[in-house]
């Protein structure tokens, strides 16, 4: 027999923050937008905002097969939703694989007033990150990127700075750091190792940001959704 445990953790967002806990470094496996990490008694996973737990009484070959059923069924019942726009820019728009996107919901880059950004690992390097936070409004998200390049030059060189964005090179790691905004969004590079990829990333992740606006009304709709606002309110 197999138990299976649900937890409605509220959000997607929620959701993959525990999933991620839970599944530490193993293997995701995807199934209709059912993400899951099978074990020897069952697995761990998500379907949008529920997080569930599939455990059965012994490892048994038939383990496997039981779970994969319950993971169909889980997907059956059409509960996924449809990501937040932060995750999709990362996984469709840019192609980040699913376990290699995070989310971080408060105290971004060690600054409390930066919160809710989705953060993409790039392949072929050995820390750097993409990272996309959608604000409220377009004044917001330009305020935003105002109050973070103030934080920023203050352990960072600005090496190249327009109306809309900034490449900066940390004092002593040496690093560069690339910090955009355009629209509702700020969006940038963090930790590469080379200048002209923060530009090359920057572009594209404007490409990508403008086709997604234009392609998804959801993201005009933000009367209901979490912004971040002048003061230090939430954001997505």
């Amino acid at each position: 027999f197999l138990d299976l445990f649900l937890y409605d953790q509220g959000t997607f967002e929620g959701s993959l923050g525990v999933y991620q806990e839970q599944r530490g470094g193993r293997v995701t496996e995807q199934l209709e937008g059912v993400h899951y990490t099978p074990n020897t008694i069952g697995a761990i996973g998500m379907s949008g905002r529920i997080f569930f737990h599939i455990i059965a009484d012994a490892p048994d070959k038939a383990v496997e097969v039981m779970t994969r059923r319950v993971v169909m069924a889980l997907a059956t019942l059409g509960q996924q939703g449809a990501p937040p726009t932060g995750f999709e820019i990362l996984n469709s728009g840019l192609g980040v694989p699913f376990e290699q996107i995070g989310y971080q919901p408060s105290n971004v880059f060690q600054y409390r007033f930066a919160q809710h950004f989705w953060f993409g690992n790039l392949e072929g390097t050995e820390d750097a990150r993409i990272f996309v936070h959608t604000a409220r409004s377009p004044s917001d998200a330009r305020q935003l990127y105002d109050k973070l390049l103030a934080e920023l030059v203050e352990d960072y060189d600005a090496l190249e700075s327009a109306s809309s964005h900034t490449i900066l090179q940390h004092r002593f790691l040496k690093t560069y750091f690339g910090l955009r905004h355009e629209g509702i969004s700020v969006f940038g590079v963090e930790k590469h190792t080379q200048a002209d990829a923060v530009a090359d990333a920057l572009l594209l992740l404007k490409g990508t940001l403008a086709a997604a606006v234009e392609g998804d009304d959801s993201v005009e709709d933000l009367d209901d959704d979490e912004g971040y606002h002048v003061g230090g309110e939430e954001g997505n």
